[in-house]
């Protein structure tokens, strides 16, 4: 789920064509100014347009950002520059290379002397590419910093992005009623810091967890809420998101079609406009499902293939993949075996066995069987139905023994706390005992 992905440095969307504007504007301020600090703010926006809209071309900026803070030693603005690469990077889904750009931005605030505190968007960064990629454990403990620092700071701003990343965390996990609590949190904390834009991402974020939770009604009210939020500040992307999550919600309920083609076209639009590849991907899958439910499976093939035509440009595995998998599975729909093995097989031959792809290598083998099966290949749909089988129990497997582990940690847990309570109270008896002597 990309529906909260918040990094530090935030910034407002805009069209194509007012980034461009606004970049050129910013480069002519640049060149005329001479003081160094005000420089420094200016490039450090010029970046920020850059990650938005042009990324790779970014890069280049960043460095004159790098070397401007150097050769005037105002030494914050060097830890920007690692930050911004990293961000930079991110984009570009090269989280490796970003969680290098944090920890050298953290390496260099320690060799100044700076307290965790100055590194606090470090730790927020490094938990969302670590989460991002999968490494849950890893996320787990770069929020845990991060938490610590701003329950001392008490700032409200930062413990509402904060919990609505531990609740992402635990969605990704598919601990949902763990990621609903955070996501209530964090809804608590964007009301009282005054934040509607938060706010429209929490309502989302929890529609989301309900989709999950087959809670169909409860998740509609929270994306509605979103939607009539986001329409009343004018914020186009919590009305493109919630109007998507509302459609995938509409899909997954097989109810109003019709109405979620509609959404899910106003969502397009819209993610084109602010330059969100991401979920202009997903919204194109989204319009393939749809209108697979609806039975128009010729539309359903137009967008699938939209879908993947945008993943090969993004370069992110799951995308790829995924959008892969769709436009197979609509092939299917169709009869077009020979589109459909073409699509199979470029997944089969090209994804890793990582647990991040493991759902998609499961659906590859299930519907290559099914085309095998259709094809009258007996001997091949066996075979690829006994590699689902196996790892569907592996993955069962792996997720009873996470339940397990689960319980195991809850049972300890509980078992130290009465332990405590009850060494509290034998304490308590033994002072009395001490005081009626």
């Amino acid at each position: 789920m990309k529906a909260i992905l918040t990094f530090f440095i935030l910034f407002p969307f805009l069209s194509s064509y007012c980034q461009q504007a606004k970049i050129d504007s910013l480069i002519i301020v640049y060149k005329k100014q001479t003081e160094d600090t005000i420089r420094l703010k200016i490039m450090s926006q010029i970046c920020a347009e850059y990650y938005f809209s042009k990324p790779h071309e970014g890069l280049v900026y960043v460095d004159t950002l790098s070397a401007l803070a150097r050769k005037t030693g105002k030494l914050r603005w060097i830890s920007f520059g690692y930050r911004f690469r990293g961000l930079i990077h991110i984009n570009n889904g090269e989280f490796d290379k970003a969680r290098d750009e944090f920890l050298k931005s953290i390496s260099f605030l320690d060799s100044i002397g700076r307290d965790d505190k100055s590194k606090y968007p470090d730790f927020v960064n490094l938990a969302t590419v670590f989460r991002y990629d999968r490494k849950f454990d890893s996320a787990s403990k770069y929020y845990s910093k991060s938490l610590d620092i701003a329950l001392k700071t008490d700032s409200q701003d930062r413990l509402t992005s904060l919990y609505n990343n531990l609740g992402t965390l635990e969605y990704s996990r598919e601990n949902h009623k763990k990621a609903v609590e955070y996501f209530l949190k964090a809804m608590d904390y964007s009301e009282v810091a005054n934040s509607p834009i938060k706010v429209v991402s929490t309502y989302v974020n929890l529609g989301n967890v309900f989709i999950q939770l087959e809670e169909g009604d409860t998740a509609i009210e929270y994306l509605n809420e979103a939607l009539e939020l986001s329409y009343k500040i004018n914020y186009l992307q919590g009305i493109a998101d919630s109007k998507r999550n509302l459609a995938k919600c509409y899909n997954l309920l097989n109810i109003h079609i019709e109405k979620s083609i509609e959404y899910l076209k106003d969502a397009v639009e819209i993610y084109k406009d602010i330059k969100d590849d991401i979920f202009l991907l997903e919204a194109y899958s989204n319009l393939g499902e749809a209108y697979q439910v609806k039975g128009s499976i010729y539309e359903a093939i137009k967008y699938h293939e939209l879908a993947v035509s945008l993943s090969e440009q993004v370069e992110m595995e799951v995308n790829v993949f995924g959008s892969h998998i769709a436009l197979g599975s609509a092939y299917f729909d169709q009869n077009q075996l020979q589109k459909a093995v073409i699509e199979i097989d470029f997944i089969l031959q090209n994804i890793d066995n990582k647990n991040l792809l493991k759902n998609n290598l499961l659906t590859a083998y299930e519907l290559k069987s099914k085309i095998s099966k259709r094809r009258e290949n007996y001997v091949v749909a066996l075979d690829y139905f006994e590699k689902f089988k196996n790892l569907s129990d592996s993955l069962i497997s792996v997720e009873k023994m996470k339940n397990i582990q689960e319980i195991d940690t809850k049972y300890q847990s509980e078992k130290k706390e009465n332990e405590n309570i009850k060494l509290k109270n034998e304490n308590a008896e033994q002072e009395l005992e001490i005081q009626k002597e």
